[in-house]
């Protein structure tokens, strides 16, 4: 009983003092980005938390390619309210055609492609954290799911 509630009062000071409550056992939390970072790398991924513009990044891998988990809509006094997360390559020109990029999104539901103002390929995807949080493992199987993504996206184009 003392350990929960000095982990309530732990959140709550964390609270009161501006700074993000960490995510519940079990949960990941867009407000608490060492959460996912530390999920991420419990599944094997590899896992780094940086700041761009202010907004947390976390760089990471699958498919043998470099991938990043962008803070999205974090205006708010609530904080961040999604994750985009998208992958990009540098290719020679006209590598990959609008055609390829086309068929890639009819056959995928999951992820958006399109090529950049270079025509070099980018993937994306979106992740919404109704509630703030979501359950570790859900958040697991939806980075599965895109290491899937991005092997058929490596295929498509030929990477």
């Amino acid at each position: 009983m003392l350990p929960a509630f000095l982990g309530a009062l732990a959140a709550a000071s964390m609270a009161a003092q501006g700074a993000p409550a960490p995510a519940a056992p079990g949960k990941v939390s867009i407000a608490d980005p060492n959460s996912l970072v530390a999920a991420l790398q419990k599944a094997g991924y590899k896992a780094k938390l940086t700041y761009e513009g202010g907004k947390p990044e976390i760089e990471s891998s699958a498919a043998g390619a470099t991938f990043q988990l962008r803070f999205q809509n974090c205006e708010s006094e609530d904080g961040c309210e999604d994750i985009l997360v998208q992958s990009a390559y540098d290719m020679d020109k006209d590598d990959v055609s609008l055609e390829t990029i086309n068929k890639f999104n009819k056959d995928n539901r999951w992820a958006r492609a399109y090529l950049d103002d270079e025509s070099d390929p980018v993937i994306e995807s979106d992740l919404i954290f109704a509630g703030k949080q979501l359950d570790e493992a859900t958040f697991i199987e939806t980075m599965k799911a895109w290491d899937d993504v991005l092997g058929r996206f490596h295929k498509a184009i030929d990477w």
